[in-house]
């Protein structure tokens, strides 16, 4: 039970009550079964886990699949330009990569690539054991545009076109892997792309 040690009628005749609640605190605070209440929280720390070894990892492997080529221009100064989608698939399993650049050969002309033109926006991560789209699929082509595209220009309507892509792995190893297709205008190099 409260109780209630001074009773006053304010001016405006309400009755004000001022209770002390010492007695009360006193009372529940003492016994066998109290239970200290600390004033500032207190830290607790973490059990400390051993550390694990890092298991050595090899470096990842890529290699490029899926090879499409086609012509999105009308021809420029006896040039055709030839856009480049393929698959990049890392086949180790033990690191993931990041292609870093993509240049694209013919016999007349030399495209570089890369990062510094696609932007962080545009991952070009492959996962370890996984395969990577992004120059593949429409969605990516879309992402990168035409301006930054692996893409080359050629005057022949017969040649050899090589791919090659620069990576790095998450161990910071880096590495390089290519491909070489035979365009022929009309038949591998169609006028738009024809994906599986």
């Amino acid at each position: 039970m409260q109780r209630v040690s001074h009773v006053s009628r304010g001016r405006s005749g309400r009755l004000i009550l001022a209770a002390f609640a010492t007695p009360l605190l006193a009372a529940a605070c003492s016994g066998p079964h109290s239970v200290p209440i600390p004033l500032a929280p207190t830290a607790v720390s973490a059990p400390v886990l051993p550390s694990v070894p890092s298991v050595p990892r090899g470096p990842a492997s890529l290699i490029i699949e899926a090879v499409s080529v086609a012509t999105k221009f009308p021809p420029t100064d006896g040039y055709f330009y030839y856009y480049v989608r393929f698959l990049v698939r890392e086949t180790s399993g033990n690191t993931a990569a990041t292609i870093e650049n993509v240049v694209v050969n013919s016999p007349d002309h030399s495209l570089d690539t890369g990062r510094w033109c696609w932007g962080d926006y545009v991952s070009t991560s492959v996962m370890p054991g996984g395969t990577l789209d992004v120059f593949y699929s429409d969605a990516g082509a879309q992402l990168i545009g035409d301006y930054c595209a692996p893409a080359t220009r050629a005057r022949s309507e017969s040649f050899p076109l090589t791919v090659i892509l620069t990576f790095r792995d998450e161990g910071g190893n880096e590495g390089t892997v290519e491909t070489t297709v035979n365009v022929v205008r009309g038949k591998t190099a169609r006028s738009s792309f024809q994906l599986e």
